[in-house]
């Protein structure tokens, strides 16, 4: 990635396997990238699977402080990778902030965890938010997320939506992406996981709005074998002309590797 001219690696979360298998190894993977780095931390990256469950069931099952003992323990095993939540830092001449973390849409994921960080409604959330990115600098703007935000479309292929149909964005992120409209001038974009794009089953992974670009970059499979080897899907971004630029790209990893689970 060095060699490609990127300024740095931004990444949406959710880092271990499906039963949450090797997460603080696939951190320390991603420690060793060789260029700046940030975060957002997804529903998998702390709270347990039967915590992930229940908050899909809208149950408040999680205990918060063994969830904060996990972020740090994973957050130290990133290494030099910036962990933001509704925080700034910068990635080259980018400004890049933060969203909520462990976002799952529905509704404020996990909010026994949100209420000892003072965010208890929706408003509180879309505040945190608004108010880092009126004190981050000027610059283009890079609002990285872990799912995207409401309203970009409910018919199943839209880029935050269930697979059966309905929004699944969230809207608190909407919200105060519209007010950093109104707050910041220069381009925007938001980028987000969370919803998985399956190569070939239609799910757009862009969608522009408010003069906003946003960006789902959740492919499946992420790593495809080609030959002998195996390549790596991820998503480049830049300003040109005045605008976000988003391009899907592979890139080969090592030659001889094995299929990758995605």
């Amino acid at each position: 990635m060095a060699d490609a001219g990127y300024g740095g690696v931004a990444f949406v979360g959710d880092l271990p396997g499906r039963w949450h298998q090797r997460l603080h190894e696939t951190a320390a993977a991603m420690a060793t990238v060789p260029l700046p780095a940030a975060i957002v931390l997804g529903n998998h990256d702390g709270p347990t699977a039967a915590e992930v469950l229940a908050e899909a069931l809208c149950v408040d099952w999680l205990d918060a402080a063994r969830l904060e003992r996990a972020r740090s323990e994973l957050i130290a095993s990133l290494g030099p990778i910036r962990e933001l939540a509704w925080s700034w830092t910068t990635l080259g001449d980018v400004v890049v902030l933060g969203a909520r973390p462990h976002a799952m849409g529905r509704r404020l994921s996990f909010p026994r965890w949100l209420a000892t960080r003072g965010i208890v409604t929706e408003d509180h959330a879309v505040d945190a938010l608004v108010e880092a990115g009126r004190a981050a600098p000027a610059g283009p703007l890079l609002v990285l997320a872990h799912n995207g935000p409401s309203g970009l479309g409910d018919d199943g292929r839209a880029p935050w939506s269930l697979p059966w149909g309905g929004d699944l964005g969230d809207r608190d992120l909407r919200r105060a992406l519209t007010a950093l409209r109104g707050l910041r001038p220069g381009p925007i974009a938001v980028v987000a996981g969370h919803v998985h794009r399956r190569v070939g089953d239609g799910r757009r992974w862009l969608a522009e709005f408010d003069g906003l670009l946003a960006v789902n970059v959740a492919r499946f499979p992420r790593h495809e074998q080609r030959g002998d080897g195996v390549v790596a899907h991820h998503v480049a971004l830049e300003v040109a002309d005045g605008r976000w630029v988003a391009e899907a790209r592979q890139v080969p990893l090592n030659a001889g590797r094995g299929r990758s689970d995605g």
